[in-house]
């Protein structure tokens, strides 16, 4: 600084250069219309030397532009330009990169007129800035590390005399990992990890915080706590000379884990044992990615292998035209395209002869996002079982046909001989009675009531026929209806032997109308002819539903076949009831009454075929129910009906 003053201004001088603030007199440098553009240096203080990075000489002379960076230079040079004009003091903060030290710097700036002078004050505040910003990012990292979800412990080590560490400190821990730890800060800061866990050594990570502060090399990895049951996730790192400990809970991942390994464990077991041949495929596209040439297996069980005769191993990740050459032609790769393409579910029956292949599948394929999932089941010995059973299935439809058109034919054949019989016996009697004698005429009218009973006996066995052959379709029929064609039918009968009838309601049943026509004239007539003598008869009819587990009570438990439905519910019944107050019979022929040709009383007490009540219980047993019978002689009988409930 070369100035020439009044002796008192070394003295200023002096008081400048002790001052801490930098202190820098400005004077104006105008253009040609008097309007300052810039600021030249007159003098400066030692601080303000310091501040700038250059001695004191370099500066006297230079000007703002040679001091600041272009946009800070033009800041100062507006702000000094109107204080000169105006004449007043400014007061403001700046803030740039020092072009010296490459430093960021905080000053505060206080600017003052004097004529054609500026005397400028500058504190350096970037001291206190970079305080304020270390405790705000230190406020910060204290704040992240509460609000972790993780648990984070900091460790001091112990030394011991060969400078090993022998332990470590809790210094410092967040609530997380307090929250895991299941103490509190009161309890855990200050003492070592031997005090806090004896155990530590067998059951902790003692010896991963020993390497790593031995290593300064990070260690992660799971750690499972037998005493706790717990999984934590764990991550070791050297700071500072101390250890970091940063930690998860992952105890609920871990037992999901462990339930999707069981039931990994259990679905491969299934698909390793199952008869069912699996098989995931992957399709291959052409070059366009549109059209689809191929198929790759992506996954097979043992039962697949076995169907195709070839390792597991030979088949994952092969394509299906290769290990099969023309398979493309089969109709199984033709669905394997279109379930592709279309989603849609599809069973069908795969006939296969190959080399090595050779049977009938039960195949089904399915979509499962971008793959096809095959199973498939070998029916070859069920499938030549079928064609056998539909074999003789055809040959006893043929042979029932047969049976059905002989019965026919024999019936009406034998009925003609004797309707000739009856009347040629007919013309004995009454033309040529004048010349018979009575031992004749006796011979005459026996021949004519055999003939009569072979009739009666063709007609039902012809009716006997139709029920075990021919089937109408099942239909919705009301048992009222049907009792009240019967009533109908044997009305002359009834009126004959003076029969109260008494029906109560009955249900609607699904079947065939004429065989349950038949079935209920057979039980009405039997309870008619078989009165009691000289007492009228008295039938009553009801009805009441009964389910399975009831007639378990039953003897006819062990004749009804099929109690239950396919989903193990118990089926229920119609119990019809048909009571009368007859002569009855023995209970120990209760089997015997319902079979063809079988009578307990000789022909010259009942007239009858014995086929009635063999026709009843085929009819219950082609509506899938059954019928029995309870009584004591004299006593009467109650003949009981099951037919099931349509559901």
């Amino acid at each position: 600084m070369n100035l020439t003053m009044h002796p008192n201004s070394v003295f200023v001088q002096r008081i400048l250069d002790a001052t801490q603030n930098g202190i820098v007199v400005y004077e104006a440098i105008r253009s040609e219309t008097g309007i300052p553009i810039d600021f030249q240096i007159s003098n400066v203080n030692a601080a303000y030397a310091r501040l700038a990075g250059k001695p004191v000489d370099q500066l006297s002379g230079s000007s703002l532009r040679d001091a600041y960076p272009v946009q800070v230079c033009q800041t100062l040079t507006d702000r000094y330009r109107q204080c000169l004009q105006t004449r007043t003091a400014d007061r403001f903060d700046i803030s740039f990169l020092h072009p010296q030290t490459g430093q960021h710097v905080w000053y505060n700036v206080s600017v003052v007129s004097s004529d054609e002078r500026l005397i400028v004050s500058i504190q350096d505040n970037t001291a206190s800035m970079l305080l304020q910003a270390q405790l705000k990012q230190s406020g910060l990292i204290c704040s992240a590390f509460q609000a972790s979800l993780s648990g984070i412990t900091v460790f001091e080590p112990v030394l011991d005399e060969t400078g090993e560490p022998a332990d470590f400190r809790f210094i410092m821990i967040n609530d997380a990992g307090l929250t895991m730890s299941k103490t509190t800060a009161d309890a855990l800061l200050g003492r070592t990890i031997r005090e806090f866990y004896p155990q530590t050594e067998n059951k902790g990570l003692f010896q991963a915080y020993v390497q790593v502060y031995k290593t300064r090399q990070p260690l992660s990895g799971e750690h499972y706590y037998s005493d706790h049951q717990v999984w934590r996730q764990y991550s070791i790192m050297y700071t500072d000379g101390n250890i970091m400990v940063s930690y998860n809970d992952i105890t609920d991942q871990k037992q999901m884990e462990l339930v999707q390994r069981k039931q990994t464990d259990f679905y491969e077991t299934i698909f390793a044992n199952t008869q069912v041949g699996l098989a995931i495929f992957a399709p291959q596209t052409s070059a366009d990615s549109i059209a689809i040439t191929d198929f790759t297996y992506v996954f097979a069980n043992p039962a697949t292998a076995s169907q195709v005769n070839r390792p597991v191993d030979g088949l994952i990740n092969q394509s299906l035209c290769t290990l099969f050459p023309g398979i493309e032609q089969t109709i199984l790769f033709q669905h394997m395209i279109t379930v592709a393409h279309n989603g849609l579910t599809k069973r069908f029956l795969f006939p296969h002869f190959g080399e090595k292949i050779k049977g009938w599948f039960d195949c089904t394929l399915a979509r499962i996002g971008h793959v096809i999932l095959l199973s498939s089941m070998d029916v070859s010995d069920s499938y030549h079982h079928q064609q056998q059973l539909e074999l003789v299935n055809r040959e006893l439809r043929l042979a029932n046909d047969n049976l059905h058109q002989f019965a026919y034919v024999a019936s009406h054949d034998l009925q003609e001989p004797l309707r000739k019989i009856q009347s040629f016996g007919e013309l004995l009697v009454n033309q040529y009675n004048d010349r018979l004698d009575t031992t004749a005429l006796d011979i005459i009218r026996r021949m004519y009531a055999s003939s009569e009973r072979m009739s009666v006996l063709i007609h039902d066995l012809l009716a006997y026929s139709r029920i075990s052959t021919h089937r109408d379709p099942f239909e919705l029929i009301n048992v009222a209806d049907i009792l009240a064609a019967v009533t109908e039918e044997l009305s002359i009968q009834i009126e004959q032997t003076n029969t109260q009838l008494d029906i109560g309601k009955l249900p609607d049943i699904l079947g065939d109308v004429t065989q349950l026509h038949q079935l209920f004239k057979n039980l009405i007539a039997n309870a008619i002819k078989y009165q009691r003598p000289d007492v009228s008869p008295v039938i009553m009819i009801s009805s009441r539903l009964v389910v399975g587990t009831e007639l378990d009570e039953y003897p006819l438990a062990e004749i009804i076949m099929e109690s239950k439905f396919t989903d193990g519910r118990r089926r229920a019944y119609h119990e019809i009831t048909i009571a009368d107050n007859g002569i009855g019979f023995d209970e120990r022929y209760r089997d015997r009454i319902f079979q063809v040709f079988q009578r307990l009383h000789g022909r010259s007490q009942y007239e009858g075929s014995g086929i009635g009540l063999a026709i009843c219980k085929k009819v219950a047993d082609n509506h899938r129910g059954a019928i029995t019978a309870y009584s004591q002689p004299g006593q009467g009988s109650r003949f009981v009906v099951y037919l099931p409930l349509q559901r």
